[in-house]
């Protein structure tokens, strides 16, 4: 990550706060949010966010279509109490076999913000939607 340290480390903080997994590798944050990983990734002088929804694929056993719903229902509960940002778009990626929804966060410091609130968000969902 190009930009301040003290950034990367905020990100850090949030997740710890919030019990979720950061895992910092170059130049993009992994964070898990339950079964759903967001990724804050470097491109160029910015930065975006990447949430990866999968989609079935020839086979699908109930323990596949529990966690896809985990994640299904994860993001949208985000995406309903406004925890994504507006300028929200989709890509279709057959080589992942997933949909992949980008967040364009801006600058580090806009990255961890939307973290926080992705975060926030979570927390009142979590726990809400296993099928068990």
């Amino acid at each position: 990550m190009e930009e301040s340290f003290l950034e990367v480390v905020r990100l850090d903080e949030v997740a710890m706060k919030y019990g979720v997994s950061c895992e910092i590798c170059g130049d993009q944050v992994a964070l898990r949010f339950g079964n759903l990983e967001v990724r804050v990734v470097s491109e160029g002088s910015s930065y975006v966010a990447l949430i990866q929804l999968p989609l079935p694929k020839d086979f699908l056993d109930d323990y596949l279509a529990g966690e896809y719903l985990e994640r299904y229902c994860i993001f949208l509960k985000v995406a309903s109490r406004g925890g994504l940002a507006a300028s929200l778009t989709y890509e279709l990626r057959e080589d992942l076999g997933a949909l992949v929804a980008r967040v364009p966060l801006g600058n580090l410091g806009r990255a961890v913000d939307f973290v926080k609130r992705f975060a926030e968000v979570y927390e009142e969902v979590r726990g809400t939607c296993r099928l068990h």
